[in-house]
């Protein structure tokens, strides 16, 4: 086998010399007769080019365990000291990293694959199929702020897309698909929250919905129809125009059900009485009541009633004796331009009076 160095588009022996840069079949020395050849390869002037080859036709097997160390004595020569400048190679095998990063300085950062195939980005020991670790995850997607919604995608995403797909191995083509994003729960799942994201399932829970947790419990799920279950309350900070918004529950004497910055609750004689969380609020107030039989009653304040944090007296003074009996409030905000509806229904001993809060405007 023989060194050799391209020169004006020739390929020589090494330092011109045959008897330097040859190494004969089954040779168990060094080029150049030393522990490393004993001269140099001069790149100050431009750059060199060097190869190993079998010089005579024969086939030669480079044994495992043979070495070409190449050391840099001049750091002028490159930017960077560390590490060997290998060019443009094509890869005829698997590349054994050993341990080590894909870095563009050397150091000890960048891209680290471990034994079974994770990636670690910013640290050595992924534990996951990509673990990052400080930094954060940017996607570019090329959309300006006049750029119109995309369309949906089938079997391919764009770059602006996120897509868990079904099938093992993957298959892009199908409609099933699950993702998950979730923070916390490294030791109890009732400290993580999360959110589930379906294609298509034969399983009725796991068909084309979106399902959000927090402390480790359902609280939102979005069905394939459409409609929005919660299991907490919903609180509407301050919408405008024409927007219902409901809360129901259940409430006994001293109880209060509380919505937006009113509370209401009953006297133990099943009269309806409001107070607010804070400050005070003035109302229009008119209702109307049906006492289990044909008798139907009403009445309306003649102006506004101011209501404050201390709770009110039975509304215009009514109580109710039987269960079932149904009456419905309107209160009108003419100062904050709101309306509520109040349907109030009498349980067996005034125990677990059913209210149905509505805000109309």
């Amino acid at each position: 086998m023989q060194l050799q160095e391209l020169s004006s588009g020739n390929w020589v022996p090494f330092r011109g010399d045959g008897g330097y840069a040859n190494l004969s079949n089954g040779g168990n020395t060094d080029w150049g007769g030393g522990t490393f050849a004993a001269d140099i390869l001069d790149c100050s002037s431009g750059s060199k080019t060097i190869r190993i080859i079998n010089n005579d036709g024969a086939t030669r097997t480079l044994f495992y365990g043979v070495n070409l160390i190449i050391t840099k004595l001049n750091p002028s020569i490159t930017t960077s000291t560390t590490a060997d400048n290998l060019g443009d190679h094509t890869a005829t095998k698997n590349i054994l990293l050993n341990g080590n990063y894909l870095s563009n300085d050397g150091g000890n950062e960048g891209i680290r694959v471990d034994n079974s195939g994770n990636v670690g980005i910013g640290t050595a020991t992924p534990t996951s199929r990509l673990n990052i670790a400080g930094g954060g995850v940017k996607l570019a997607t090329g959309f300006g702020n006049s750029t119109n919604r995309p369309s949906l995608n089938t079997s391919s995403i764009g770059n602006y897309e996120i897509r868990g797909v079904g099938g093992s191995p993957q298959i892009d083509g199908q409609d099933d698909g699950f993702l998950r994003l979730s923070a916390g729960g490294g030791t109890n799942v009732n400290t993580q929250s999360s959110i589930d994201i379906t294609g298509y399932s034969t399983i009725a829970d796991m068909n084309n919905n979106i399902v959000m947790r927090t402390g480790g419990t359902e609280r939102l799920r979005i069905d394939p129809s459409g409609n929005v279950n919660i299991t907490g309350k919903l609180n509407i900070g301050d919408p405008t125009g024409n927007v219902s918004t409901k809360l129901v529950g259940r409430v006994t004497a001293g109880t209060f059900l509380t919505f937006d910055n009113l509370r209401f609750s009953v006297t133990n004689s099943g009269g309806l009485i409001l107070a607010t969380t804070s400050g005070s609020v003035n109302f229009y107030v008119e209702g109307r009541y049906s006492n289990g039989g044909s008798y139907i009653q009403g009445s309306r304040t003649a102006g506004t009633v101011n209501y404050t944090t201390t709770p009110s007296t039975s509304l215009f003074g009514w109580g109710f004796g039987s269960a079932g009996d149904t009456i419905i409030y309107h209160f009108t905000d003419p100062d904050n331009s709101r309306m509520y509806r109040v349907t109030l229904i009498i349980m067996p001993s005034y125990i677990n009076n059913f209210i149905a809060i509505e805000r109309l405007l």
